[in-house]
């Protein structure tokens, strides 16, 4: 069960603002079968969680269909191409910048974190269940089987969060031992020192946030640990630079970003540095920084960082695309730069812009799957999602790369089925459908809809 929970979790979670609609890379991450097959065969994933996330796969479609049906045109010619609306954007809601905070550095652009452990954590948050049933869950867990490098790290911050701090001091250092120094869980190591000394980074979690550097230098809670003892220690020029490269190299979406974000302005104010929040935003973070005292413990309120960003008209959105326009001019073949800034646009709602972008993207990376389906998307969105002729190319460019691919296979179907190629159109949106678990009710309402094109 809770394998298929951990799958189902990146797909089904409920949409809340619009920094959330619509999410493509989030979802694109978590969905794309190609990553589960992937998963599968490396005995990663089980056989119940890779007919879980077919499952939502179907279920997403179903749902972008009927989204695309309220902006359908009446074609005007012949019966069938009423039904040739394109799918619409697919949406996947969520800040799971949480799976990609926990893990410290997720790219935007090619990673795909599917992994049992990110769902894992993933399932724990979607439920915004307590650090108490959190530790219930996983201390059950640790009595049968192995915990994963992120279920250690939930289970030591569960422990912050509840102000037991010499016992997440125990727990992470068990963690460390148990995971050969893997240097995720040599931060969280170091961050439950910083907790149990009263908020302090002590000789020795500097020593440890320094190591984890030295194994891993884009690891972003030691920077973030460390930059606060450079504050303490009045080195806040030093601080803040710090800060502002951690900054420049987090995902736009991640949840912690307005964390590094609040902790810069408060330097900002000693070294007459221009702050980035405006002050009610400001002191709305520090609130929730304050309700969660471990690090990562803020995804719990996404809703309320949501808010906060969109109150504030997005200025930390603003000011990352300015940095990221800045280091594209800089280098224009920063592929991961590309990714950041179409995320952006999206969110500040600049859709011209997120598709010159993700052109740019494409143009570096042109047999990324991933990358190439967001771009695909992002034509049809401007385009009262329907289907192009750049986005079906792209379809088929997806194809060539991965033949089974079902989200490539079912717009293809469709738009030859548009193009009055019934019988060509079909074969593809079965093959699709063939992947979708046999019985289901999405296997049942996606075979409906492939009679109701072709006939």
């Amino acid at each position: 069960m809770v394998g298929l929970c951990a799958v189902l979790y990146p797909l089904i979670r409920t949409e809340i603002t619009d920094i959330q609609l619509n999410d493509y890379n989030k979802e694109i991450y978590k969905a794309q079968l190609n990553e589960i097959k992937r998963d599968h065969a490396q005995g990663v994933l089980k056989d119940s969680e890779v007919k879980a996330s077919h499952i939502e796969i179907a279920r997403r479609l179903l749902a972008a269909d009927r989204n695309a049906k309220n902006n359908a045109i009446p074609p005007p010619k012949k019966r069938y191409r009423i039904l040739t609306v394109g799918i619409s954007v697919i949406v996947i809601p969520s800040l799971t910048f949480l799976l990609y905070g926990m893990l410290g550095h997720p790219s935007l652009t090619v990673a795909s974190e599917t992994s049992p452990a990110l769902k894992e954590q993933a399932r724990l948050e979607a439920k915004y269940l307590s650090p108490q049933a959190v530790i219930l869950i996983l201390s059950k867990k640790l009595q049968a089987t192995r915990l994963t490098v992120q279920e250690w790290a939930s289970l030591v911050r569960a422990h912050i969060n509840i102000g037991k701090f010499k016992k997440a001091v125990i727990i992470a250092e068990e963690a460390v031992k148990m995971s050969k120094n893997d240097p995720r869980l040599l931060s969280v190591f170091g961050e439950s020192l910083y907790f149990a000394a009263n908020k302090t980074v002590t000789p020795a979690a500097k020593t440890i946030f320094l190591t984890v550097l030295r194994k891993d230098p884009t690891e972003p809670s030691a920077q973030y640990y460390l930059a606060l003892d450079e504050a303490a220690n009045e080195k806040n020029n030093k601080a803040y630079l710090r800060l502002q490269a951690l900054i420049d190299q987090t995902p736009v979406r991640a949840s912690y970003l307005l964390l590094l974000v609040e902790a810069a302005d408060k330097i900002a104010s000693k070294i007459k540095a221009e702050p980035i929040l405006s002050l009610p935003a400001k002191n709305a973070v520090s609130k929730l920084i304050q309700k969660s005292p471990a690090w990562w413990g803020m995804e719990k309120d996404s809703r309320t960082i949501a808010a906060i960003m969109e109150a504030d008209n997005f200025r930390v959105i603003k000011y990352m695309a300015n940095r990221i326009r800045q280091k594209l001019k800089k280098d224009s073949d920063d592929l991961k730069s590309w990714m950041q800034i179409a995320t952006a646009y999206r969110i500040l709602k600049e859709p011209n812009n997120e598709l010159g972008a993700l052109r740019e993207a494409s143009r570096l990376a042109p047999t990324n799957i991933e990358i190439l389906l967001l771009y695909g998307r992002a034509l049809r969105s401007i385009s009262n999602n329907l289907e192009t002729a750049e986005s079906i190319a792209l379809m088929r460019q997806v194809l060539v790369i991965d033949p089974e691919n079902i989200e490539a296979l079912f717009f293809l179907g469709r738009a030859e089925v548009a193009e009055g190629r019934l019988a060509i159109g079909k074969a593809l949106m079965v093959k699709a459908l063939n992947q979708i678990p046999y019985g289901t009710k999405e296997h049942s309402a996606l075979k409906a809809q492939i009679k109701a094109f072709t006939e």
